[in-house]
Parts: structure tokens; C-alpha cells; sequence
């Protein structure tokens, strides 16, 4: 543990060439005391372990501080021998006191695998030589303040609220086949006056959005809020519908269900459409589609 002196230290004697042996000392001169020392210590690591392994393993635990330095950003440090290779030991800072409890209660005695039994502790330094005050690294008040809104941004972060609206959004799915929208597209405003009408036994819903094209005969329900979608799946999962059941789910956010028509299947239907709409005569109160049973029953 001797070490970790020139570990947390910010070391600023290659910055200053040889120099003499008085300037390379004063980079060793530095004070964590107990309340602010958010340091642990980790022992019998696989030396097998990788830097990136080392920083999942410690981030379970809580925050770590990063480094103002180029290279890693996470204020942490793995031991090596002579030869490079790992020695088994690592240091790693946290932004808060509480991650060091936590680490020192969960991580120490930890069972690693079968062979390696991890000890954690609060790292203790040793200062080389005798302490002298007027050899203190001077700390940079705006430095110092950058990092406090550093920290606070670190703790003040929480993800981000998902849109309410792709949460309260219901697909509805066989409501229909896109041969028989092709067929009459009337139908369209039936089944549009059908869901809205059911929907709104539960909520006014925001928007009815019917995918005539969609194989899935695919219709989206968005309503103001999460429990008036849930409401409307129960409500309607399963409910026969011209012949069919209905299934009922809540939108994945990712899905998209516009499917665009060829030109020319919309210059025929559009085409078909004007034809029935001149030919056909229908008595004012009769059923326009009597083989269709009208509402989600």
C-alpha cells in the first residue's frame, strides 16, 4: 500500500524534466483525510483481469470519479509487476462515501470464482519522508469548482422519462384484411366510428390511426395516459370482430406500420372508389354493411 501515494497524487514531476530531487518530492506531499477518502483498496483479483473488467466489477457499487487526464477516464489504478503483467491488486476512487460502504459490505469476502476470494478495503497512504505543509500541491479554486459541478452532474443525472405517448399507445391488430378495405373502403370510417366509440367507453382517445395496407389489419389507439391504454387492452384483447379476434398490445416504440401503396393500386382503388360511390344507392338508416357485425361485441 506504500505506493498508492504516487498513485493519487497527480505527479507533475514529468511535466518538469529531472528537476531536482527537492521538486520531484513535493509532487509526494499531499492529505485525504478519513471523511473525504473515497478510495478502496482490492485484493485477490484473478491476474487474469483486464482494466475494462475491473471498472464493471467496481461500477456495481456505485459512481467512479473520473480522471482529468488523457487515456482511461475512470479513476482507477491496477498493479503490475516488473514484467507487466497484472499483479492481482487495483485502487479505485468513487465520487461518493456511500459507494465505499457499499463496495467494503458487498465486495469484500466476495467469492469471485472457485479460486479467488476478493478482500476490499479503505485504502490507507503512506507519505515518503516527513510531512512538510509549504510543499502541498496549491489546488486551483476554479479547478476545484469545476469538479464539485462535475460530481453534482454525476449525481443529479437520471434517465431519461420515455414519451407518455409511445406509452399510452394500443396496437390493434385483425381488425380487418387490407382486401377487404380494397374492396370498400368505405369500411374504413365503420371501423374508425367502431374503435373510437369503444375507446372512448374508457378515455377520449388522442388518435385513431388506421394501417389499411398492413397485412396485420393494424389500427393505433393513443390515449393521454398509460392507464387508459392498459384499461383498453383489457378491454379489448380477444374481442371477436367481424369474425375474427382481436389482439391488443401495447406499442414496442421501435415498430413502424405504414406501408406504402403502389402508384397504381391507388389510382385503382381511388378509381373503384368513385365508381361506388356514383352507383351505389343506399337507403338513409340501413346498415351500409350487413355482413359485418357493427362494434367490437
Amino acid at each position: 500500500m506504500a505506493d498508492e501515494v504516487n498513485d493519487v497524487s497527480n505527479t507533475k514531476s514529468d511535466d518538469r524534466g529531472s528537476g531536482s530531487a527537492s521538486k520531484r518530492k513535493q509532487a509526494e506531499w499531499f492529505d485525504i483525510d478519513e471523511e473525504h477518502n473515497t478510495y478502496v483498496y482490492v485484493s485477490g483479483l484473478p491476474t487474469t483481469m483486464t482494466e475494462p473488467e475491473f471498472i464493471l466489477l467496481m461500477q456495481k457499487y456505485g459512481i467512479i470519479a473520473k480522471k482529468t487526464s488523457p487515456g482511461n477516464p475512470y479513476n482507477v489504478k491496477l498493479y503490475k509487476e516488473k514484467d507487466g503483467s497484472f499483479k492481482g491488486d487495483a485502487l479505485c476512487r468513487y465520487v461518493c462515501k456511500e459507494s465505499v460502504s457499499l463496495a467494503l459490505d458487498l465486495l469484500d469476502g466476495y467469492q469471485y470464482d472457485e479460486k479467488h476470494l476478493i478482500h476490499c478495503e479503505l485504502a490507507k497512504f503512506q507519505l515518503k519522508g516527513s510531512y512538510d505543509p509549504s510543499k502541498k500541491p496549491r489546488i486551483d479554486p476554479r479547478s476545484k469548482e469545476k469538479h464539485k459541478k462535475a460530481v453534482q452532474k454525476l449525481l443529479s443525472w437520471e434517465p431519461k422519462a420515455p414519451k407518455e405517448s409511445r406509452q399510452a399507445r394500443v396496437i390493434l391488430k385483425n381488425m380487418f384484411t387490407p382486401e377487404e378495405i380494397k374492396n370498400e373502403p368505405e369500411l374504413l370510417v365503420d371501423i374508425r366510428d367502431d374503435v373510437e366509440n369503444e375507446c372512448s367507453k374508457i378515455s377520449e382517445p388522442k388518435k385513431v390511426e388506421i394501417f389499411e395496407n398492413h397485412p396485420e389489419g393494424v389500427i393505433s389507439v393513443t390515449f393521454s395516459e398509460l392507464h387508459e391504454a392498459e384499461a383498453c387492452i383489457r378491454a379489448l384483447n380477444n374481442r371477436p370482430y367481424a369474425g375474427r379476434f382481436v389482439s391488443a398490445e401495447l406499442w414496442d416504440g421501435k415498430t413502424k406500420y405504414k406501408i406504402r401503396e403502389k402508384e397504381e393500386e391507388s389510382t385503382s382503388r381511388l378509381e373503384k372508389w368513385k365508381s361506388d360511390i356514383q352507383t351505389s344507392e343506399i337507403d338513409e338508416g340501413s346498415d351500409a354493411h350487413p355482413s359485418r357485425t357493427k362494434g367490437l361485441t
